[in-house]
This record gives structure tokens, C-alpha cells and sequence, in this order.
């Protein structure tokens, strides 16, 4: 069987080419807290409200500056030029304000989003993802999301993680 999805990556309106792809047959749409100047998940609530049978993925680990000014006032980063992070209270946090956005639950994957960005300490990088597959996995064991892994563009090229 052969599936149809969405990817909202520089989609300049999510709604419409996510209504359009859903009448096409799409069962799965891929976006991220920071597509679309970070309205590309809320633009998508309403519409997954109406067609729950559509998977959606998403992401943690980019931030707009209003995300990075929400997560700080919520305790969960405390410097608001952050706009990566994958540590475990923001893994935590993202993934409640994901779910609230999309309105939808259980997201069925959730992806650390290029999480070797700015890191050039292997080590260290594999800890950081370790210690967020740790905070990913409990997620998946709450029902909170079907799953996890990562998006990267260059993560598995460059050898930062295999």
C-alpha cells in the first residue's frame, strides 16, 4: 500500500496544502514547532481535529525566539538566544506544547531535529541524544507519542552519529 504525506517544511500556507493533501489521500504530515515562523503546527489543529486518522511527526530541538521566550518563562531554558536545544526539560516542555498545538494526540513520532547542530564534541552529542531518547522513550511508554528518532540533514553523512 502505498502512502501519500506532507511535509510543511517552507510551506507558505500549512492549512491549505495540508487540506489539499488530505483530499489527495495523505495519511501522514511531517512539521515542525519552527515551520512556517512557528504557526505551522497550530495552523494544523483545526484540520487534524476533523481527520484524526492522519499520522502527524514533529519535532524538538529548533526554536523561534517567542518559543525561546515561552520555554524561559516556563523555567525550561534559561538563555533566550538559545535556538537549539535538546536537553530534557525542554524535551519535556516541547512535547506538551507540541500536542497543545497540533491538538492532537498521540503525536506518532516525535524527531530531535538535527540534534548535532552547533555540537562538535561526539561524546558529548551522543550523551545529549541519549539523555533525550531517555525522555523520548518514557513518552512513548505514557502513550504520550507513538515514537521516536531523528531528522538531520547531515548527521549520518558526517559520521556525528550512526
Amino acid at each position: 500500500m502505498t502512502e501519500l504525506g506532507l511535509g510543511t517544511y517552507r510551506c507558505r500556507d500549512v492549512a491549505a496544502a495540508a487540506t489539499m493533501a488530505i483530499r489527495a489521500g495523505a495519511t501522514v504530515i511531517d512539521t515542525a514547532p519552527v515551520y512556517a515562523a512557528g504557526y505551522a503546527q497550530s495552523a494544523l489543529s483545526d484540520l487534524l481535529a476533523d481527520h484524526p486518522q492522519v499520522r502527524v511527526s514533529t519535532k524538538i530541538g529548533y526554536l523561534t525566539t517567542a518559543q525561546a521566550k515561552q520555554a524561559a518563562a516556563a523555567g525550561v531554558l534559561h538563555h533566550l538566544d538559545i535556538r537549539h536545544c535538546i536537553e530534557p526539560a525542554y524535551v519535556v516542555h516541547q512535547l506538551a506544547v507540541n500536542a497543545a498545538e497540533l491538538g492532537h494526540a498521540p503525536v506518532a513520532l516525535t524527531y530531535l531535529h538535527n540534534p548535532d547542530h552547533g555540537h562538535t564534541n561526539r561524546r558529548d552529542l551522543l550523551a545529549r541524544i541519549g539523555v533525550a531518547f531517555w525522555v523520548l522513550h518514557r513518552a512513548v511508554i505514557t502513550g504520550r507519542i507513538g515514537g521516536y528518532g531523528v531528522a538531520t540533514w547531515n548527521g549520518f553523512t558526517d559520521r556525528s552519529f550512526t
